[in-house]
């Protein structure tokens, strides 16, 4: 081209691979003539063309025929620096984005702030080309554009949750996800992508919860998808992987046994330091419930499930008399009515802002937040917290066990809130108390749960489980997901999370075999949770509640001990 207004410039850099310029001198698009135009478009797509086959060995989208070009790092830096400019860094930022969209919708109020996103990268080529030297990567590649599919990690996610608890959470809603078809333009997960190293560690003492998602990224020529790594841990698991640098300690490393030996034993210590503090945060979930309902005080005996034994521990207060003493001064004392009635605003604000049904426990935290622990002597005033909401907001509908849930101002009261659990089909309320315990019982409707223990009976007489005492976690998995996928196969919802709760129940019972039946599982769960809920107090009538779990489970109910 001699137009001396229009200088072309392509220029390579082997470190960070191509960068095609286009420099126009014009100072507005007006004065270009279209056969102008038309020269700088086609000179730039021959430059473009001609330096892919020159130094990628093809297009970015479609391999050369007849041949598998040579694995080099100098090829690799190349390719990963263009496909990181066209749909690696878009995945990173938009899973970024629906991750954060996603929580949001799940997750309400003050919880949401138990789950962040702490960091998000691109692996480096440096660490992927090593990756990909590995046998097991190295016999998978046929050309670069299929890299992708050969490491899963490209893109990473690190998310931070506060406890043991909020990791199950998490993986409830990562299990509600579809799963990716190959189709779907949506956030979905990648089928076989669950890692729970919590319930089985890394030899380094690495603890954390492992899943892929697909992100869809757009392009000019339509939409694809990318998996992006999305890696959870505990405060105190990630501040173990920042002080031994875990990453170090990958396959082929060389480390010296005493850093290993070290390392592995502050795993062990944080992680009974991660038990500790999962038992202080039912521990708080207790005592505000205990708050909500105004209970006496005294000592309360519980027992939390957290998933792998059963803990017992003590809440509430341990000197009753010195309790009683203090709650006897303080109800001396009389709360100005100028508090009373700011306490009455403010709880009617907070309501009124209400888009979804919200625990009362939640309320209730977010009023000691504005005024101080000592509101709670104010509400007392009104009889209770409950009393002091139907004060407050006379229209919002209060349902639910204890604490309960208060639903927004003229919105319809969804059928699993209503109160009579029966009447509306949702769980009986021992099962909603019990929750606060045992995290990953499902607190749905009776269909809904029936349906999940038939479909995991299913796909355990489908798998050859014959002879082994306890299912391993990848055996639990895989169940779980051919539950789902056997209860899809009858248009009937069975998420995951569910699915997983009823295997390792019946695991930690010994009762998962080929021959076992709907009946006998849905017995063995029923007998599970009395008991569980029996241990911890929640039990006031044994005879109906043992006839409201056999009514949920769908069995015939049996005399309560």
């Amino acid at each position: 081209m001699s137009d001396p207004q229009v200088m072309l410039s392509a220029r390579l850099t082997s470190d960070i691979g191509i960068e095609i310029e286009a420099l126009s001198a014009f100072k507005g698009a007006q004065t270009m003539s279209a056969r102008q135009y038309l020269q700088v478009h086609c000179e730039l797509s021959r430059i473009q063309t001609s330096l892919q086959n020159t130094y990628l060995g093809g297009s970015m989208s479609e391999k050369q025929p007849g041949s598998t070009p040579q694995l080099s790092y100098e090829a690799y830096a190349r390719w990963h620096a263009v496909a990181e400019t066209r749909y690696l860094e878009p995945a990173r930022s938009a899973a970024v984005r629906l991750i954060n969209e996603l929580l949001d919708s799940k997750v309400q109020g003050v919880d949401r702030g138990r789950f962040r996103i702490s960091t998000s990268r691109i692996k480096s080529p440096q660490r992927t080309y090593s990756k990909l030297t590995r046998d097991k990567y190295r016999e998978k590649f046929t050309d670069y554009d299929g890299i992708p599919g050969i490491i899963d990690d490209l893109v990473g996610i690190r998310l931070i949750c506060n406890n043991l608890s909020d990791i199950t959470t998490l993986q409830e809603i990562m299990g509600e996800l579809s799963i990716d078809d190959g189709e779907t333009n949506s956030l979905s997960i990648q089928s076989d992508s669950h890692r729970n190293y919590f319930e089985n560690p890394k030899e380094s003492g690495y603890r954390a919860y492992h899943v892929n998602l697909v992100v869809p990224v757009t392009q000019a020529s339509g939409v694809i998808r990318m998996r992006v790594e999305v890696q959870a841990r505990t405060l105190l698991q990630d501040g173990w992987g920042e002080l031994t640098h875990e990453d170090t300690y990958k396959p082929g490393s060389t480390v010296p046994p005493w850093i290993v030996t070290m390392s592995l034993r502050m795993a062990e210590l944080l992680e009974a330091v991660d038990n500790i503090a999962q038992d202080l945060r039912t521990g708080l979930d207790i005592e505000s419930q205990r708050v909500v309902e105004d209970p006496s005080p005294g000592e309360e005996t519980a027992f939390v499930n957290t998933g792998s034994s059963t803990l017992k521990i003590a809440v509430g207060d341990s000197n009753e008399g010195e309790v009683q003493a203090d709650v006897s001064g303080a109800a001396s004392e009389q709360p100005p009515s100028e508090i009373r009635n700011l306490l009455v605003e403010e709880t009617r604000r907070q309501v009124s802002n209400l888009t979804d049904p919200t625990p009362l426990a939640l309320v209730s935290q977010r009023l000691t937040e504005v005024f101080g622990n000592e509101i709670t002597k104010v509400w007392s005033e009104f009889g209770g917290f409950k009393k002091l909401l139907e004060v407050a907001v006379p229209l919002a509908a209060i349902t639910g066990p204890a604490p309960g849930y208060v639903h927004p101002v003229g919105a319809p009261v969804p059928e699993d809130f209503a109160v009579g659990w029966n009447v509306s089909g949702g769980a009986p309320d021992v099962v909603r108390l019990l929750r606060t315990f045992d995290k990953g019982l499902p607190v749905i409707s009776g269909p809904r749960v029936q349906q999940a223990i038939a479909a995991v009976v299913e796909a355990v007489a489908s798998e050859n489980t014959e002879g082994a005492e306890r299912l391993s976690i990848t055996q639990i998995e895989v169940l779980s997901r051919a539950a789902r996928e056997r209860a899809q196969a009858r248009a009937q919802l069975v998420l995951r999370p569910h699915a997983m709760y009823i295997l390792r129940t019946l695991n930690r019972l010994g009762i998962v075999r080929p021959s076992l039946t709907t009946e006998q599982a849905s017995l063995a769960i029923r007998d599970w949770v009395y008991t569980n809920a029996y241990q911890n107090g929640l039990i006031e009538d044994p005879s109906a509640t043992q006839a409201e779990l056999s009514s949920w489970l769908g069995v015939t109910p049996r005399k309560a001990r």
